[in-house]
């Protein structure tokens, strides 16, 4: 019997943007949406919600543009687990199916963890 297999692989790419300092206190007294929080998790999860391309009208020029260098910042590469020998490597077994375009033009009936 005649089977089609092909072998996947993921790797991680880990980069990141230039560091910016922000200080929580600047962002308290806004008229739109003020820092409420007291902790550093709570801070972080404030400017997760903001868009940085859209920072709050009333937020100082100073730390508007250093939200933007967060958004607008080249990425630099700092590890990468294809060329650390940390990729995770399997076997499919499918059918050849364009239909199937976010897997690669190919429905999966199986698959086996591989150690190559």
């Amino acid at each position: 019997m005649k089977h089609h297999i092909r072998k996947i692989e993921i790797f991680k790419v880990y980069r990141t943007t230039r560091v910016v300092e922000l200080d929580d206190e600047d962002f308290r007294n806004l008229e739109e949406c003020p820092f409420t929080g007291s902790t550093r998790e709570e801070f972080l999860d404030y400017l997760s919600k903001i868009n940085f391309s859209d920072t709050p009208y009333d937020l100082d020029d100073e730390n508007s543009s250093k939200l933007s260098t967060l958004r607008e910042s080249a990425w630099t590469e700092y590890m990468n687990t294809y060329t650390s020998g940390g990729a995770d490597v399997w076997l499919q077994i499918g059918e050849p199916d364009e239909s199937y375009t976010e897997n690669g033009g190919f429905r999966t009936d199986g698959e086996a963890q591989s150690e190559y």
